[in-house]
């Protein structure tokens, strides 16, 4: 155990080194390696996985592995604070803003942490006015095609009086530039979304896939998986036997359903 330990500790310190020397692929590996070894109940280490996938602007494993720290050390900011950085770089800046709070109201002293807050709050409130241009924008064209119609066809005003037709048009196209504004809102909050959409393979079998050469053994990755929720059914065969690859998204979907609850005891601690 004293053994499995040392060597722990020497693969996140060679981790550290290869992060600082901006090696990111490469500390991904030995970071994998320092979980592997202490079984996935150090949440340092997957907090620190967390930042170089970060780097390598793979926010959906970041988001995985952030949410596994969490659910091991709640109480932890750099947690919730890894969490943001991830949700923040993939644009989702409301939702990086409420894991900024969390970790700023359990270190208020941090000073970073607050500006980030302060920070991720105004990004949100531009995304919202960015909501409200498009809108805005959208009404706009479709003003102006309504006066373009109606100058280029004369025998529209025909039927109805000239200005009920002026106004059926105008407001009916309006309309029409309002919801394709609408439209193009969501349709950038879901691209954005999708940046974080749990991976189908896990961050173990990805990181494995990159490093053929890796030994872990089979104890210890189904104690991982454990550690990032993914128990499967103990039916006297032992732990879910689901391979790497496939237990990514319900590792990532646990994790996160206990980040949830742990964010809301901890709401209702501060109430």
């Amino acid at each position: 155990h004293t053994m499995a330990v040392d060597s722990a500790e020497e693969a996140k310190n060679e981790g550290n080194a290869q992060l600082q020397q901006g090696n990111y692929v490469l500390a991904l590996r030995h970071y994998t390696e320092a979980i592997a070894l202490t079984h996935g109940k150090d949440h340092t280490l997957w907090s620190n996985r967390a930042f170089a996938f970060t780097r390598l602007e793979q926010h959906a494993r970041a988001l995985a592995d952030a949410d596994v720290a969490i659910s091991l050390a709640p109480s932890w900011p750099k947690g919730h604070f890894r969490r943001a950085e991830a949700l923040r770089r993939a644009g989702l800046h409301a939702d990086a803003y409420k894991s900024y709070r969390f970790a700023s109201a359990l270190d208020p002293s941090d000073t970073h942490l607050r500006g980030c807050c302060a920070e991720a709050a105004l990004r949100a409130a531009a995304d919202d006015g960015e909501g409200m241009r498009f809108a805005a924008i959208g009404a706009a064209l479709g003003l102006v095609l309504a006066i373009v119609l109606l100058g280029a066809d004369a025998r529209s005003r025909a039927s109805l009086p000239p200005y009920l037709t002026i106004a059926l048009t105008m407001g009916a196209l309006a309309i029409l530039g309002i919801v394709g504004g609408f439209g193009c809102k969501l349709h950038l909050r879901y691209t954005r979304a999708a940046r974080v959409a749990v991976p189908s393979m896990d961050n173990e079998g990805f990181v494995r896939l990159q490093f053929p050469g890796m030994k872990i053994s089979a104890d210890a990755a189904r104690k991982v998986a454990v550690a990032a929720g993914v128990s499967g059914t103990d039916d006297g065969g032992g732990v879910g036997t689901a391979p790497a690859d496939a237990t990514g998204g319900r590792a990532a979907a646990r994790a996160r359903a206990r980040v949830r609850s742990s964010n809301k005891s901890f709401r209702n601690r501060q109430q």
